[in-house]
């Protein structure tokens, strides 16, 4: 079972929600930001099921099909144009084998071919709170996911602009451990990832940053770059609640 196929230019287009605003963090220059185009946004799925999510990715353009895993699992194998490929893993499910009444899912992005830099793999892991990134076995592949929840339904344009932002820092994600391969010193490689969000800081405050993003995928990625910065600010506040953490070794 094939989803719809669409060219590489208009899946990238439909996929890429607001892609042009967001040039602000990443430095592309594209079109103007562009709003989730797919039908019945709010109408709501009940589950990761195929059937269900399928339509979804027709819409977006996604090429799809489901496949098996070497020990019997379905899955679903998912494409936008040739540029990016990703795998799409339906979850909780009422049956497991058949992938029915499936209320979560992960969306994962598989690399490799070169030997990978921890340091940066572990950087990006903890600057984009989105997704999560690690390494495999071996050093020389490395993997992003996301795990999507849909216990009482899902909005359908919700389902497209996770999956948008998913892709999005998938993306980052390449560049960054393609970049990470060849750089010899690593120290300040997490400071320089925080670039993007001090340098769209900066720009607004001086008023260079004068289109206000209107679509949700590029607030969200705005909000992405401001999630670390937050981590830090809260550690640093005596307002803010913190854990405690008990040293079982310890004596009363």
């Amino acid at each position: 079972m094939a989803g719809q196929a669409a060219s590489a230019g208009d899946n990238w287009r439909r996929i890429c929600l607001g892609f042009g605003a967001a040039a602000l963090l990443t430095g592309v220059g594209t079109a103007a930001a562009q709003e989730t185009e797919i039908a019945e946004p709010r109408r709501t799925i009940p589950n990761f099921d195929a059937v269900h999510l399928g339509p979804v990715l027709d819409d977006l353009g996604v090429t799809w099909q489901e496949r098996r895993t070497d020990d019997g699992g379905r899955y679903i194998r998912a494409s936008v144009g040739t540029s990016f490929a990703f795998n799409i893993l339906p979850s909780a499910c009422e049956d497991q084998y058949e992938l029915t009444g499936c209320v979560g899912a992960s969306y994962i992005a598989l690399y490799g071919g070169a030997p990978l830099n921890y340091q940066t793999v572990t950087a990006f892991n903890q600057r984009y709170a989105f997704t999560t990134a690690g390494v495999l076995a071996g050093g020389r592949d490395a993997f992003i996911s996301r795990y999507e929840i849909a216990d009482y339904g899902i909005a359908r344009g919700n389902v497209a602009s996770s999956l948008a932002n998913f892709i999005y820092l998938a993306e980052r994600f390449k560049n960054e451990i393609t970049n990470g391969v060849k750089t010899v010193a690593q120290e300040g490689y997490a400071g320089d990832m925080a670039e993007a969000s001090l340098n769209r800081k900066v720009a607004a405050a001086m008023g260079v940053a004068t289109e206000r993003p209107t679509s949700h995928a590029v607030r969200h990625r705005a909000a992405f770059e401001d999630v670390a910065d937050a981590v830090r600010l809260l550690n640093a506040s005596d307002a803010a609640p913190k854990n405690k953490i008990s040293n079982v070794g310890a004596k009363n």
